[in-house]
């Protein structure tokens, strides 16, 4: 890997430094690339519980990937490096943020997801500088007061926690563009920034039952999504909050027909939607005239809320977290190996057979789906 990096000029620190990561690699998909003036460095999958202190000496290191390993902690040196720009360490057994977060002034974007958090520090008002917050799928309960430091906030997804309130000072960002609150406990959106940069917004599967305290002007928004909420009234909406409303609990309906689903995925999703899905625009013009009409359609969604929590379980995983459960806690997860299988990639294949025994099922699960018999009987894998 030194070699694709000749053509900067690296000191003989940094070499050394580069080197010892090389050794942390398990596979060609990891790496040290030189981009946009700095170092990236790609480290997910490796097992790795700590770093190697030579790290600190890589000055123009901007972008380190420590997905999918075995950190309990968030790693101290990190701390230590202020020009870091993006760290992503999705699905370890992270808990905390350490309150020395702060001092990695550069940071624009931090990404942990699928972890254990349950606290941000109050010292992540010192990332001045940060544009992406993504801490998703953790056990977060409270948004820090110091929210509004991060006037660069362009994209905060906080989906998949146990948020039940949102302080008053979040609709001080005002240059947020994508906003996700999915799958809380939140009742009230009424401190949601009411910007017109605000693009994409997402709070779906919380307690809202209505929208008195919803004052999000939602005239310029690309993608709004509030299904799997207890509504009971639309009342006093506006037109054209209520088009996305009703659009949102339309398309999402729809949409699963065209997804690449696997065949317990898909079956789920046809049990509970059948085919009598409604026209979406007689759907939209019918409840325009009144609002309140809405009302039966709400309970019959209301009513199939287990159901939609089935196909939520089944999918609320990606398929690098399915891959690192399978390879790193070797369980037989039966109807995750098939979404594994479906919808998969080469990659997540490759390592698959790097890292189980070839009798392992899932195998035997991509003979039977990914090859082809012949008149001879030959049987060809593709």
């Amino acid at each position: 890997m030194i070699e694709s990096i000749n053509s900067c000029e690296i000191s003989d620190i940094e070499r050394r430094a580069i080197e010892a990561m090389e050794k942390l690699f398990t596979s060609n998909e990891h790496g040290v690339s030189f981009r946009d003036g700095g170092y990236v460095i790609n480290l997910s999958h490796c097992e790795l519980r700590k770093l190697p202190n030579c790290m600190k000496n890589l000055k123009n290191l901007i972008l380190i990937n420590l997905s999918y390993n075995k950190f309990r902690k968030f790693p101290k040196i990190l701390t230590k490096m202020p020009w870091l720009r993006k760290i992503i360490m999705n699905g370890n057994e992270i808990n905390t943020i350490p309150k020395k977060i702060g001092k990695i002034k550069n940071l624009k974007s931090l990404v942990i997801r699928n972890s254990h958090i349950s606290i941000i520090p109050v010292e992540i008002k010192n990332l001045k500088e940060l544009e992406i917050l993504d801490l998703s799928l953790n056990d977060i309960r409270v948004i820090p007061h110091v929210i509004d430091y991060l006037k660069n906030l362009i994209e905060l997804d906080l989906s998949h926690n146990a948020i039940e309130f949102l302080p008053d000072n979040l609709k001080n960002l005002h240059h947020l563009e994508i906003l996700d609150f999915s799958w809380n406990k939140i009742r009230s959106f009424s401190n949601v920034p009411s910007t017109g940069k605000l693009k994409d917004f997402s709070c779906t599967n919380n307690g809202l039952k209505n929208f008195e305290s919803f004052e999000i002007d939602l005239e310029h928004l690309n993608n709004f999504e509030i299904h799997g909420n207890p509504i009971k009234s639309f009342c006093g909406i506006p037109k054209h909050l209520l088009k996305h409303i009703l659009a949102d609990l339309n398309v999402n309906r729809h949409s699963y027909y065209n997804l690449n689903l696997s065949k317990i995925g898909r079956k789920l999703i046809m049990d509970l939607l059948g085919d009598d899905c409604f026209s979406p625009q007689s759907l939209v013009s019918g409840l325009i005239k009144d609002p309140n009409d809405i009302t039966e359609e709400i309970k019959k969604i209301s009513n199939n809320q287990v159901q939609f929590e089935r196909i939520h379980n089944f999918y609320k995983k990606n398929i690098d977290e399915i891959l690192h459960d399978l390879i790193n806690k070797k369980k037989n997860l039966s109807e995750e190996m098939e979404r594994l299988v479906h919808e998969g990639g080469l990659t997540h294949r490759q390592l698959l057979e790097n890292h189980l025994p070839k009798n392992h099922p899932i195998f035997e699960m991509y003979n039977e789906e990914y090859s082809i018999r012949c008149e001879s009987g030959l049987k060809i894998l593709i």
